[in-house]
């Protein structure tokens, strides 16, 4: 793996030489992917607009999320109570908020897995 390297320059022109560096670091892939968002957090961040209203059936992902101890069984009893799909989709979308980026991990994978064509939909759109 090559390091990336940047430089910050100050004032001239690129083409007549006229940079001058003012400073210089090394930086590894690596330990910006391990500080960066992850793929799940972000595609939940992204589309979770969309995915309040485009998540179809709900019960096969949301046992997997229990198992996952993603929700609790009361929060699962909580998203299934809500009248509509967009109710459902909107509470969980709120708790999975609040959990953070490990529970939106495992959301995204859980979805991958039961929901792919969504998934798939979702990501070429934002392309």
């Amino acid at each position: 793996m090559e390091p990336i390297h940047l430089y910050l320059y100050e004032g001239g022109n690129e083409h007549e030489g006229g940079y001058e560096s003012v400073w210089e670091t090394k930086i590894n892939l690596k330990d910006l992917q391990k500080r960066g968002t992850s793929a799940g957090h972000g595609f939940f961040k992204k589309h979770k607009g969309e995915l309040e209203v485009r998540l179809g059936v709900l019960a096969p992902l949301l046992i997997d999320l229990e198992r996952n101890i993603v929700l609790t069984a009361l929060e699962r009893e909580e998203v299934q109570s809500r009248s509509t799909r967009q109710e459902k989709n909107y509470t969980l979308m709120s708790i999975l908020d609040r959990r953070g980026s490990k529970a939106q991990d495992r959301f995204y994978e859980a979805l991958k897995a039961h929901d792919p064509l969504l998934v798939e939909d979702l990501e070429q759109s934002a392309m």
